[in-house]
């Protein structure tokens, strides 16, 4: 829905793999702040971790990919 109101430039395209890692890590911070409160056990900061280790492989492996997919969205509308 988002793409048809404000699609996105060639340069929020390029930078999609970055952003997606941008957001993995701030979701991490807010996982270590909520740990270091008593709030979340360390297990979960362990697991958003691996989740971020198992999103930048994907990222290199396929982050073209998903450039080349997020440029055709963009000439569809």
């Amino acid at each position: 829905g988002y793409m048809q109101h404000m699609p996105l430039t060639a340069d929020e395209i390029e930078a999609l793999p970055l952003l997606i890692r941008l957001r993995t890590i701030a979701a991490l911070l807010s996982r270590i702040g909520r740990y270091r409160q008593g709030i979340d056990p360390e297990q979960i900061v362990i697991q958003r971790v691996q989740w971020i280790l198992e999103v930048d492989a994907w990222l290199n492996d396929e982050g073209e990919e998903l450039r080349r997919r997020a440029r055709t969205w963009a000439v569809k509308l």
